[in-house]
C-alpha cells in the first residue's frame, strides 16, 4: 500500500464540510457530553478549593469524549439512524462487544500504553533535570512541571503514529466488526502511517492552537474582573468544551474517512 492513496487535503476539506453541514446535529449529540465535561472540571475545582480533595476529571472526561466520538463515528459511516447513544448502547449490548474478556483486554492495553508513554517520559524528564543541575540551575516545582509537560509532548509525538493506527481497532468494534483483531488492523494500515499521522496532526493542530489562545484570553478576562473561581471556571470551560468536541467531530470524520478508504464499508442495508 502507498501513503499517497489518501489525500490529506481532500479528507480535511470533507471533514470540515461535514461538520458545517451537520452543525445542529453536532450540537444535539454533543450537548449532554459537553455539560458533563464542564461539570467534571468545575466539580474538581470545587472539591479542591472548598474541601481540599484532589479529584482528576481526566478519566471520566475521557469516557464522555469517547462516547461522543463513537456515536459521531457511527453517524458518519452508518448514517443518521445509527448515530445515537441509544443505538450505540443497543449495539454494544446485543453484539456482546462489552464482556469480561474485552474489559480485561482493554485494561491490559491501557496499562501497556501507559507504560510505553510513562517510561520514556520519565527518562527524558530525569535527563533534563540532571542537565539543568549540571548547569548550576536550581530546579523548582514549576520547572519540573514544565519539563514533564514537554517530555510528555515529545513522547506522545513519537508514539502517536502507532496509537493512531491502533485507533481503528476501537472503530471496528463500534461499527460491529467484533471479529477484527489488532494484528489485522496493524497489517491493513501498513503503508499508511505517515498519511494517518499527518491527517490527525493537521486536524488537531490548528484547532488546538486556537483553543489554547481562547483559553488564555478567557483566563485573563477572569483575572481582570476578579471573578469568583466558579464563574472563572465556567467562563474558561464552556468555550473549551465546545472546542474540544468540535475537534473531536472533525478528527473523527477524518479518521472515519481513512477507515472507509482502508477497510471499506458494507453496501447492503444494516439491521
Amino acid at each position: 500500500m502507498s501513503d499517497q492513496k489518501i489525500s490529506v487535503t481532500d479528507v480535511m476539506r470533507l471533514s470540515y464540510t461535514y461538520f458545517i453541514d451537520h452543525f445542529f446535529l453536532f450540537i444535539k449529540l454533543s450537548f449532554v457530553p459537553m455539560l458533563l465535561w464542564i461539570a467534571l472540571n468545575v466539580s474538581s475545582e470545587i472539591l479542591r478549593i472548598e474541601y481540599g480533595i484532589e479529584f482528576s476529571p481526566l478519566i471520566p472526561r475521557a469516557f464522555v469524549s469517547a462516547a461522543f466520538a463513537l456515536v459521531w463515528y457511527r453517524k458518519f459511516l452508518l448514517g443518521t439512524e445509527h448515530g445515537s447513544y441509544v443505538k450505540l448502547y443497543d449495539h454494544l449490548k446485543t453484539s456482546r462487544t462489552i464482556n469480561i474478556a474485552t474489559i480485561l483486554r482493554s485494561i491490559l492495553r491501557i496499562i501497556i500504553i501507559a507504560v510505553v508513554i510513562f517510561v520514556p517520559t520519565l527518562i527524558i524528564s530525569l535527563a533534563a533535570v540532571v542537565y539543568q543541575i549540571s548547569q548550576g540551575v536550581t530546579v523548582t516545582n514549576v520547572m519540573l512541571e514544565q519539563l514533564l509537560q514537554i517530555s510528555t509532548f515529545i513522547v506522545l509525538l513519537m508514539v502517536s503514529p502507532i496509537l493512531i493506527r491502533f485507533s481503528f481497532y476501537s472503530a471496528s468494534l463500534a461499527l460491529g466488526r467484533t471479529k477484527t483483531r489488532l494484528r489485522e488492523v496493524w497489517r491493513k494500515t501498513a503503508g499508511y502511517t505517515w498519511s494517518l499521522w499527518h491527517l490527525v496532526i493537521r486536524a488537531f493542530l490548528l484547532l488546538s492552537l486556537y483553543s489554547y489562545t481562547l483559553n488564555e484570553v478567557f483566563t485573563k478576562i477572569a483575572e481582570k474582573f476578579e471573578l469568583s473561581y466558579i464563574s472563572a471556571s465556567l467562563l474558561i470551560n464552556i468555550p473549551s468544551a465546545f472546542m474540544v468536541f468540535m475537534m473531536l467531530a472533525i478528527v473523527v470524520a477524518a479518521n472515519a474517512t481513512a477507515f472507509k478508504h482502508i477497510f471499506g464499508t458494507r453496501d447492503k442495508k444494516r439491521t
